[in-house]
């Protein structure tokens, strides 16, 4: 069961900016930064609670489009495919997820 839920690749929306969107796109992280890790380990719950709290720790994401869109800055959406090894639970009431910056992602979508 642990082999499948790491294997799980799972679909995700957040709104961001435009160069936020393309550098996601292009560095192929969730976080949109440089030095994508394979191995990187889901952030902790500690860290979760804060990013709920506070905002602008590691990325959300979320499984309701119409969050994300509420979430977009100029509104720019992108949708994600991730591993279930790297998520966290974030927000339960913005349906949230986070994941560390340096998490690989594969871009599905994004305008």
């Amino acid at each position: 069961m642990i082999l499948q839920q790491a294997r799980l690749k799972l679909y995700y929306a957040g709104g961001t900016t435009g160069p936020q969107a393309e550098n996601i796109v292009k560095l192929k992280t969730a976080g949109g930064v440089e030095g994508a890790d394979p191995n990187v380990l889901p952030v902790s719950e500690e860290t979760a609670r804060l990013q709920v709290r506070n905002g602008r720790v590691v990325p959300e994401y979320t499984t309701d489009l119409s969050v994300a869109d509420r979430f977009s800055r100029e509104h720019y959406l992108i949708i994600v495919k991730v591993k279930a090894k790297y998520i966290t639970r974030g927000s339960v009431s913005e349906s949230g997820w986070v994941y560390a910056i340096y998490c690989t992602s594969g871009t599905c979508w994004h305008n």
